[in-house]
């Protein structure tokens, strides 16, 4: 029995997440533009662009013998391709669901092999905003409801992903999430968005994933077991009311990164700060209490580790590197 690793992301073979450069699985992206190309040659899904249709009420079924039935707007690719429209979400008829499982597709490529499953904002015409439009106002934070079963030491992923004329990314969000955040009773989550400079964004990225396994070359973050599911809705965009709240997604800080000791996190009282290994462990947990903490990390081996900055519903999530 053959088992490959799948999940969904960005539409371009290396790009920019966590912070730094990350080249994403080649396959991913190769199967990724057949099933683009596939759908670009019908037009069932221009009906409706993304942004309309975040509370996934409106599907089609002109892919279901290929990849299974999709909301209008987005892509869908997912181990259980004929279960991915569930039927109740946390309000009206529908949701997203992304669940593992052993999946035979000849068109993709897969033969007997477990396959993740992801969600993502679709790039053909009518699916994505126009370059330069939606844009007067800056993306504060998303808001989504999410529930399911994660098993092992599976870790479900929610990306904002902002990007310039350049497609340098200026903005992102990143949650992670493992079998003891989320469970069998729906959710809501926010998830804050977090700026680097001001340059102008002309393009959103909107990615949730059953796993982090896959996502990037010899770059795992958690397991990837068979039978892991989630369910997503009602997706809601925040953007700044005014000059404060425009400010409000670069105020946080954590430094110096690469680091050997310690590391400073400003600006981020009354918060909880975990650090995750590569491979989603919880590694520490701490509350800070003042507005300038130093965390000592010197006992930490070197590697790559996330360190998750949360504040109630709020939360923000950075790459640092241990020397």
């Amino acid at each position: 029995m053959k088992r490959k690793i799948f999940t969904l992301l960005l539409l371009i073979s290396t790009g920019v997440a966590f912070g730094q450069n990350y080249e994403f699985n080649k396959d991913l992206m190769d199967r990724f533009e057949l099933v683009e190309k596939t759908i670009s040659q019908r037009s069932a899904l221009d009906a409706k662009a993304w942004e309309e249709n975040t509370d996934f009420e409106y599907w089609s079924s002109a892919y279901n013998f290929v990849i299974g039935d999709i909301p209008y707007g987005w892509l869908i690719l997912s181990g259980k391709q004929k279960n991915q429209k569930l039927s109740g979400g946390q309000s009206g008829n529908f949701a997203i669901h992304l669940e593992s499982a052993m999946a035979t597709n000849a068109m993709l490529g897969w033969k007997d092999e477990l396959v993740g499953g992801g969600a993502k904002i679709g790039n053909v015409k009518g699916m994505s905003f126009e370059e330069g439009s939606a844009y007067d106002k800056r993306l504060t934070s998303v808001s989504f409801y999410i529930k399911g079963e994660l098993k092992g030491n599976d870790t479900s992923l929610v990306i904002v992903r902002l990007s310039d004329k350049d497609k340098k990314t200026v903005g992102q969000g990143l949650a992670f999430y493992g079998k003891n955040d989320i469970t069998n009773e729906w959710q809501q989550k926010t998830l804050k968005i977090d700026y680097q400079g001001d340059a102008k964004v002309v393009k959103i990225d909107f990615i949730v994933s059953n796993t982090g396994v896959g996502v990037f070359v010899d770059k795992n973050y958690g397991t990837l077991t068979e039978g892991s599911y989630i369910d997503f809705d009602n997706l809601e965009l925040e953007f700044a009311t005014s000059a404060v709240d425009n400010q409000a997604g670069a105020e946080i800080s954590l430094y110096p990164n690469p680091t050997s000791d310690f590391l400073t996190l400003q600006n981020a009282k009354n918060s909880q700060l975990s650090i995750f290994n590569c491979i989603g462990q919880l590694i520490t947990n701490q509350a800070i209490t003042s507005e300038r903490q130093t965390i000592d990390v010197s006992k930490l081996p070197r590697g790559i580790y996330l360190a998750r900055i949360k504040n109630g519903e709020n939360t923000i999530v950075r790459k640092i590197e241990i020397l």
